[in-house]
């Protein structure tokens, strides 16, 4: 298999900045960057997805970095007012088959199917269409995961999750959420800490926290809110109030649950969520949405961050502004060195 980086995307971001247009007919397909001459390093990719009214007008934004190939994946599907698709590629040289398996909120499977993909074949469905053979039907509201796995245990899947939303004038809002790398390596013991940089609610802005156990038995634990300063922040999670709140996912199982401000108030900081002792990690995701009423203006999905010494993001203000957010958990005081580099690599402010 060659070394490459994968996308199903519309524009590549690195060290230069390239966009893709489609002309007047629709087109979709995947991309992807390979290393000249090869054997050498590849840059970082970033793809974003751009939609735009008849006007020119900017609808919505999701970005999503290039991704290497899986032998298995699992993803968050919502279709509570929402749809969720995905888009599958075999980037192999020889023709694979997927085992599809589509699970509820408590990990019982719901469907399971086998797919045939010929080599470098793209498929990008919503769930619904993909299990739309289904009897019965998918329920209206559902919430579950899928997760695919090569049946030879090769990897050579590319993958990228597109949740769909509408705003009040029925034109769609996307936000791109992971893929999380399934099998014997996902969910070990010991990785007993996952942290979300950036969590809001209050003044339209809310948070969802979902979790994944990619195990087959359950996991417990807690999410711990903590606001800009080091000190709890004091948020809605569903029914509940406080800055600490436990969970327990059964065995393949799902938590989703939304953060909201309390007393019309906005609350900022990060979330921290702890497995207990014993069972396995889960993998998260936060999705920030903003709302006017009960109208969507804008959502956004980010999978949790590992912790790190040293990172380099996008930064883009032409047109745009480009944010950060950092946190130090467990640190009382950390300094961060920040540099600013432009496209040829040279420092601007330090």
């Amino acid at each position: 298999m060659r070394l490459s980086r994968w996308w199903a995307g519309v524009s590549l971001v690195g060290l230069c900045l390239t966009t893709v247009h489609s002309q007047d007919e629709l087109k979709v397909g995947y991309g992807v960057l390979e290393p000249d001459p090869p054997g050498t390093a590849l840059p970082l990719g970033t793809a974003l997805f751009t939609f735009a009214d008849s006007q020119g007008i900017l609808i919505s934004q999701a970005g999503v970095a290039a991704v290497e190939p899986l032998t298995a994946g699992r993803i968050f599907v919502d279709q509570a007012g929402t749809k969720t698709g995905v888009a599958i590629v075999n980037v192999g040289d020889d023709p694979g088959t997927l085992l599809l398996t589509l699970r509820n909120a408590l990990g019982q499977t719901i469907d399971r199917r086998e797919r045939r993909f010929e080599p470098g074949e793209h498929l990008a469905l919503f769930v619904d269409e993909l299990v739309g053979d289904l009897d019965p039907p998918l329920p209206a509201g559902f919430v579950g995961s899928l997760s695919f796995e090569d049946r030879d245990g090769d990897p050579r899947w590319a993958a990228v999750t597109l949740r769909q939303s509408e705003n009040q004038f029925g034109q769609p809002i996307f936000a791109t959420l992971p893929v999380v790398a399934d099998g014997p390596a996902s969910g070990a013991a010991g990785e007993d800490l996952i942290v979300f940089p950036q969590v809001g609610a209050g003044g339209g802005l809310s948070t969802q926290i979902v979790l994944l156990n990619a195990t087959p038995e359950p996991v417990s634990g807690a999410i711990r809110l903590v606001d800009s300063a080091g000190l709890p922040l004091e948020l809605d999670l569903g029914a509940q109030r406080g800055s600490e709140f436990p969970f327990q996912i059964p065995g393949n199982g799902v938590y989703r649950e939304q953060l909201t401000g309390v007393d019309d108030q906005v609350g900022v900081g990060y979330a921290m969520v702890f497995s207990d002792t014993g069972t396995a990690a889960v993998s998260g995701t936060a999705i920030f949405q903003f709302t006017t009423g009960e109208a969507v203006i804008s959502e956004a999905g980010v999978a949790a961050a590992p912790l790190t010494r040293r990172s380099r993001i996008f930064v883009d203000h032409a047109g745009t502004r480009t944010g950060v957010a950092l946190a130090s958990p467990g640190n009382p005081q950390s300094e961060v060195l920040f540099r600013l580099l432009d496209r040829e690599q040279r420092e601007i402010e330090r």
